[in-house]
């Protein structure tokens, strides 16, 4: 990441590869005299560390006089950088004796978000400025609410252990907020049930994605893709023979299959 400043009487333009927060509050300044260059780059979903160089170069800039270029190192990075919230999931099915999924239950424990564009940034809370927000929530989609079981619950609860100010850890959303998470536990505990039912695992899911038609198409489509072997919907691993003979650790991934039904 590298930020660049320039401050002329009461102004001051950053040069950035990516769009970042404005810094007029930080530098006492109005709005209008602050000017973002942007330069392309490499994108991401999420928080980079655009938006805290941006606010380092603009302090700095101005307490020398000059124009200024900060650069993070990859252990700034990774020191800095808000990390994606920690999760648990808690997860309850009743089957009934035709093997039928008749309840499902499903729980979400995160921590929110402490940056989103509601929050202040490193420089801004170094300098004594409180944020306005304490946060976001971490989403409350992929508990598999996408399935039409007959009676379901599907809740995201949030941990407010992040509520004070500074936070003990910089967190922020994580592509698909929460839903990576939420999802994978889902579909292994649709997996294990299959299992014990000893029933295809896209059969099984079949039974109770009714009310999706593109989610349908996609399970279908990567099952194919999968020479007419079962296949858990998000994703499949196939191994050689030879692979199999290894241990499990040394175990090499040699085919992967993946479908999405999110547009």
């Amino acid at each position: 990441m590298c930020v660049q400043t320039k401050p002329r009487f009461g102004r001051v333009a950053r040069d950035l590869s990516e769009p970042a927060h404005p810094s007029p509050r930080l530098l006492n300044i109005p709005e209008t005299n602050v000017r973002v260059i942007y330069h392309e780059a490499s994108g991401s979903y999420g928080r980079m560390s655009n938006d805290d160089g941006a606010e380092d170069a603009a302090l700095m800039s101005r307490a020398v006089g000059a124009p200024v270029r900060v650069q993070w190192s990859r252990q700034d990075e990774h020191g800095w950088e808000p990390k994606g919230p920690a999760q648990t999931q808690v997860l309850k099915a009743g089957i009934d004796g035709d093997g039928k999924i008749i309840a499902w239950e499903f729980t979400d424990y995160s921590f929110p978000w402490t940056v989103s564009s509601l929050t202040t940034l490193l420089a801004s809370q170094q300098v004594g400025i409180k944020s306005k927000s304490p946060g976001s929530g971490n989403g409350n989609q992929g508990g598999g609410e996408i399935y039409a079981f007959e009676n379901s619950k599907v809740i995201a609860e949030e941990i407010p252990g992040f509520s004070r100010n500074p936070f003990l850890l910089r967190t922020s959303n994580l592509r698909a907020p929460g839903q990576l998470s939420r999802c994978f536990a889902s579909e292994t505990l649709l997996n294990e049930i299959a299992a014990d039912l000893s029933v295809d695992p896209v059969e099984f899911r079949l039974r109770y994605l009714t009310g999706d038609q593109r989610g349908i198409d996609v399970l279908k489509a990567v099952a194919a893709k999968f020479s007419g072997r079962s296949a858990p919907p998000c994703c499949h691993f196939d191994r050689s023979d030879s692979d199999r003979q290894r241990s499990r650790n040394d175990a090499a991934h040699r085919r992967l299959c993946c479908g999405s039904s999110r547009r």
